[in-house]
Order: structure tokens, then sequence, then C-alpha cells
């Protein structure tokens, strides 16, 4: 018989040791994920907190480009600037937190940064300090964070973004009136940074959308601008070397609106580029601009400049003022008497001439005027009565030679049968004007000239002409014959009188004097004004050949008061404080000195020309750089820089300049480095250890140099955070 040898307890004690590994396999895998879990949880706390500590960071990047636009602000209301006096171009922070070691301009950033301020953003880097931030617990303040800042002026430079809302039709017009940036004859001697075929950066990228026949879009940066500018063109780059672009930033923006000598914002210009503004208008902004009682007179002249007719403006008495039109105008005036006998009758004959002046470069031909006169005499043996004499004048052409018309001599005779008849004691001038379609236009005022002081007294010995040559000197200053500011005699009570009849009114004619026109050619519109600056062909009272100064210590703001847009702000322009003179000579350089719009063989600025007169605009005044509006340069001790240029080509200097320049712009870029702390022995330093995040950005921000509502207004243009 065989027995069963197995153990009764072996297979339960079998069972229980498995159990038992399975129990300690399922604990061990739970203490793994439990651990694996807790170690999660720690990384992603770190990960969380470390987020946090950056978004902490990124806040205070906010709070220090805030703090830099308020040290900015401060910084121009403390010292009245209006535009940055900054060493290096540049302004840093300033603070107790010490001296900033991290390489703040290192990577990416200084790709937006243009180049002629690269080097001044570069050493005002290496002074920049902490600000410290801090926050109050109740306990007292607490070490959070600081931050650090670099402000770069970039106010200054060419936008080539600047024609994004033009519509421009090629080719594109050379160097005119300066009505768009589009006319800048940019050049590489201004402008290191473009190629040769750098002209073509406007033209390239005009209208909207950009496609087809454009090189490259909007550029957002200085990055954008260079990369675009270098690679991706259509044609020949504009942009040569290797970066960073120098003379170019990317966005400009300049509101309507200057800062007067005391301060006052004036934004309500009048537009003189469309139809005729109400003349009420008008005389406001001459009355600001101190014409005192010649404001609503010029204001009329300048409704005559502007409108397609020849009737004065101001009703009757516009005839006995200065005038605008450009008309047939009475310039000399020679009258002669002879006495005859026929053995019946005595015959005094009085013979005149008169001499119309049509010195216009624009418009190009008068209209076909009438002249029309009545004179009579008084007392004596001669029949008393008036006698008229009406002749056609033809359409006059200009503006070359003198232009002076002479309408012939004519004849009023007057009768006695009396023996020895006695002579008149005045012969009285009742109508002496040129009309268009019957109605006057020009006019000399009636007037009683004595007699005795210009002709013959007696019969006796009378059969030769005697008499007198009146002479205008500005023929827009010509209604009041007794006025010897108006008119002088050329000679008088001559046998013959001698005249100046065909040629200038020499002796008269003043326009080369000093602080004249320099020149006689006038210039009426008849339209709306390209530019402002045509404000200036206007006379400003009763000085001869002395139109509104442009330029000059005395030259009233009239680019300032008066625009020919509708446009709210402005591109593409260039402040005229820029620190950068090539900018500004870019601006003069190849601008028409015309003494009328249109005047052939006019010179141009020269590249010398446009350096000097940058460089005197920007050395002028005590304070250089802080001009409110554009009219201020003009006032400026630049003079000099000019040279040889008569009044009316610097008029034309100002004219076809003021258009491109503004002054109502500050751009910044802002570079901020921030850093997120805990100050763990709350000793109000920053170890290194303590330091739990760090961020730094980019920002372009805009701001108006001008106070409105006791705020500078400010907006971000562009902003990148900086990763590398």
């Amino acid at each position: 018989m065989v027995m069963n040898m197995k153990n009764p307890i072996s297979s339960p004690a079998r069972k229980e040791g498995i159990a038992l590994i399975v129990t300690m396999g399922f604990l061990a895998i739970i203490a793994i994920l439990a651990v694996s879990f807790a170690i999660t949880m720690r990384v992603e706390r770190l990960v969380g907190r470390s987020y946090a500590d950056n978004v902490r960071a990124r806040q205070l990047v906010h709070v220090g480009l805030a703090r830099a636009l308020e040290t900015i602000h401060t910084n121009a209301f403390t010292n009245n600037l209006y535009y940055p006096a900054w060493v290096d171009n540049s302004l840093r922070s300033t603070g107790a937190g010490g001296t900033v070691t991290n390489t703040v301009l290192s990577g990416s950033v200084m790709n937006y940064i243009p180049g002629s301020v690269r080097a001044g953003a570069i050493a005002q880097a290496a002074s920049m300090q902490w600000v410290p931030i801090t926050v109050n617990y109740g306990s007292g303040n607490r070490l959070v964070g600081r931050y650090a800042f670099l402000a770069v002026n970039c106010s200054g430079l060419l936008d080539p973004n600047g024609d994004y809302v033009s519509a421009v039709t090629l080719p594109l017009p050379d160097r005119q009136q300066g009505l768009s940036p589009y006319e800048l004859k940019l050049s590489n001697v201004f402008l290191s940074e473009l190629s040769a075929s750098g002209v073509n950066i406007y033209p390239a990228r005009r209208g909207a959308p950009r496609f087809n026949n454009k090189g490259y879009g909007r550029a957002e940066s200085v990055a954008d601008l260079w990369i675009a500018g270098r690679w991706y063109y259509s044609g020949t780059a504009p942009f040569q070397g290797n970066g960073p672009v120098v003379n170019f930033f990317p966005f400009s923006y300049f509101p309507r609106g200057f800062l007067t000598s005391n301060g006052t914002l004036v934004t309500n210009l009048v537009n003189i580029g469309g139809a005729a503004p109400p003349v009420a208008d008008i005389t406001a902004a001459f009355t600001a601009m101190g014409f005192g009682a010649y404001a609503p007179i010029v204001a009329n002249n300048l409704i005559d400049f502007l409108d397609s007719d020849y009737t004065p403006a101001g009703g009757a008495e516009a005839l006995n003022n200065i005038s605008a039109e450009p008309v047939p105008m009475i310039n000399e005036i020679v009258l002669a008497n002879v006495v005859t006998y026929d053995g019946t009758n005595w015959y005094n004959d009085i013979r005149m001439w008169v001499e119309l002046f049509y010195p216009f470069g624009s418009p190009a031909n008068s209209p076909a005027c009438t002249l029309d006169v009545a004179l009579n005499i008084s007392d004596g043996d001669f029949t008393a009565g008036e006698k008229t004499w009406t002749a056609a004048i033809p359409s006059l052409t200009g503006p070359n030679g003198f232009h002076v018309a002479d309408s012939g001599a004519t004849t009023f005779r007057w009768v006695s049968a009396a023996p020895a008849p006695i002579m008149p004691t005045q012969l009285s001038i009742v109508r002496l004007r040129v009309l268009l379609g019957g109605r006057p236009v020009d006019q000399v005022q009636p007037v009683d000239i004595r007699w005795n002081d210009h002709f013959h007294n007696v019969s006796a010995g009378a059969a030769n002409p005697k008499g007198t040559t009146w002479a205008c000197d500005d023929p827009r200053i010509n209604w009041d014959l007794t006025d010897p500011v108006q008119w002088t005699p050329v000679s008088q009570a001559q046998t013959p009188p001698t005249h100046t009849l065909g040629t200038m009114n020499v002796g008269r004619v003043t326009f080369g004097a000093p602080g004249k026109d320099g020149h006689h050619v006038m210039f009426a519109r008849q339209g709306p004004a390209q530019t402002p600056g045509e404000v200036a062909f206007l006379l400003p009272g009763k000085t001869p050949w002395q139109t509104i100064a442009l330029w000059g210590a005395g030259a009233p703001p009239v680019v300032d008061y008066f625009t020919t847009t509708t446009d709210t702000f402005r591109r593409g322009i260039v402040n005229v404080n820029t620190e950068n003179r090539n900018v500004l000579a870019q601006v003069f350089y190849d601008t028409p000195l015309e003494r009328w719009p249109g005047e052939a063989g006019a010179p141009k600025v020269t590249q010398a020309q446009a350096t000097a007169i940058a460089n005197a605009i920007y050395t002028a005044g005590s304070v250089p750089n802080q001009y409110k509006s554009v009219s201020d340069i003009a006032r400026s001790n630049a003079d000099a820089a000019l040279g040889a240029m008569d009044p009316l080509q610097k008029k034309a200097l100002m004219r076809n300049s003021s258009m491109l320049l503004g002054a109502r712009q500050n751009i910044y870029s802002i570079i901020v480095i921030a850093q997120a702390v805990v100050d763990a022995n709350n000793n109000s330093a920053v170890e290194n250890d303590e330091v739990i995040g760090e961020q730094r950005a980019l920002a372009v921000v805009w701001r108006d140099p001008y106070r409105v509502n006791n705020t500078y207004e400010t907006f971000v243009r562009f902003f990148r955070w900086l990763d590398d």
C-alpha cells in the first residue's frame, strides 16, 4: 500500500507567498506612481512658478515701459522740450538699483535700431541703472522686481512707408513744390545705405494693395525694412551693405496743428487747396499773425489770388486798396498841354499817355480789357466840359521782359474864342480805370491837379508840349496819385516831359532795394493753391515790392496757419528738429528756387547748399532743435547759409519745402528689461539668487510733443518680446 507523502500545509503556504509577492508588487507600483506623481506635481509646480515668475517679469516690463514714458514726459515738461535733447539721442533709466550688467542690447534687438543712432544707444546702454519696484504689503514696502530702459530717439528719420496712403501715378515728378515725399530726390551722398538705384525705394512701394508691381510690402520694423529692401525687392536692391538701415524708420505720424509763439495749439488751419475759404476765417488767421488793420484787406487779396474771376473782392473800396487780381495795371501817366490858335479860336489840348503793366508769371496772359478815362478843367476862358477816352487794351503776355503796354496818346481839347485866353486853374482826372466786361478792375482815384504846377500857364509860347510824368513804384499800390510812396513825378512841368514809357519806371521801382522782393514778377494762382507758402505772393501792406516774407526774422507763420490738404495727419515727412542733418539736407536738396511757380531756368538747391542749410537750421538759435513749428526755421539765424539767393528765391526754398516738414512728432524705440525678484532677506537689495524671472521687450512708441489738456498723447506702434 502506497502512502501519500505530500505536506498537508504546503499548498496554502505557497498561495500565501504568491499573494504577498503580488501585494508587494502593487505596493511598489503605487509607491512609484505616488513618487512619480509627486515628482510630476513638483515639476509642474516649479514650471508653473517659473511661468508665473515670467508672467510677473512680463508685467514688470509693461510697468517699465509706462515708467519710461513717464520719465520722457517729465523730462520734456521740465526742460520745455518739443524734441528730445538727449545725449547720444538716447535716454537711459536711472535708479537706486545699481548699474545693469546684463547685455541689454544683445541678440536681435540691434536689428531694430537705425544705424544713425546705434552708437549712441550702445554708449548709453553701458550706464543704464536698475529702478526698484516695491509693493506695500501693509507691514512695509517689499521689493518685488526691478526694471531698466533705454529710449532711443527715432523721430527725425525718413519713413519709406509714408507713401502707404498715397495714390501716385508713375513716372514720379521731379523735385517740385514738395507736395509729396515722392518728390524727394534720394541720394546716397546723404543716405549712406542707399545703392545707386536707391532712388527707387518710393515708387517701388507705391499704392495699395502691395503686390504685382510692388517689390515688398509694408515694413513694420527696421529689421523688416532692411530685409525687404535688400533681398525681396523686384529689381536692384535699394539698400547696400550688411545693414542696418541708417537713415530710415518705418513709421511716421504728424497730426495737424502747430504751437504759436506763446504756446497755444492751433489745429483749425485754413485750407486754401480747394474752394476759396470764408473771408472771415482768412482774416482771423492774418489777425493772429499780426497783420493788424491790413488783415481784412490781405484776406480779400487772398480770395482774389485763389478765385478764377478778375473782380477785386471787398466791394467798391477794394479798388482803392492793395490789388491782387492779374489784370493790366495803371503804371505810368504822362500829361502835357499844347495851345494853338487858328485865327478864330484858341485850342487848349491835353495829350495823355497811360502805361499798363502786366508782370505776371501766371496767368501768362491777361484778359482783354478797356481803358476808361475822363478829364475836365476848371476856371479860365476855355469852355469847360468833361472829355472822355476809351481804348481797347489787348491781352498782355507774361512773364518775360517788363510787359509794359503803351496805350497810345490821345488828345483832349477845350476851345476858347477870347483873345489871349486865361488858362485853367486845375485839371481834374475824373476817371482813370481799367474795365473788364464793364466792371472796374483797376483804377486811380479822381484827383485835381494844379494847372500852373504842371502845364503852360499862359497861352503865349504854349505851342510846345509841356507837362508832367507820374511813375508808379508798385502797380498793386497805384490808386492814390497824391501819395508820394505810390507815385512820384519823373519830370514835372518840363517841355517836353521826359518819361519811361516802354521800360521799367527807372528811379521808382525799388524791388532791388534791401528788404524788397528783388524781382518784379508777380503771381496769381487763379485757382486752388498748391502750397501754403503761395500766400507769400501777397502784399502785407502799402510798402512797394515787399510781399509777405517766408524767410527772415520777421516772417509771419503763414505756412503754419494755412494748408492745402484736408488730411488730419500726414506721413512720410521729416521733423524739422531732426538731429540727422543728412535727412534734413535730403529735404532741401534739388528744391527749385523759382521766383514764381514754373519759372523757366530756375536754379535748384545743390548738395553743398542743402548741407549748409541743414547745418545752419540745426545749429540756429540758443537751443537747437526746439522748433515748435515749421515756420520757426525761417525765423532762425540760418540766413547766411542761403548765400546769394535773392528774396524771392529764399521764399521758394521755404514754399517748396514746407509741406515736407513737420514738428508734431516724437518716436522712440524703447528697450525695456525687467526682473521679478523675491527679496528673501528683505534687505531691499537684489542678490543673484533672488532673481526669479527676466524678460526683455522692444516697443516703438509715438508721442505728441504738444500737451493737449495737460496730457501728452502717446500710443505704442510696435511691440516685440526679445527672447534671444
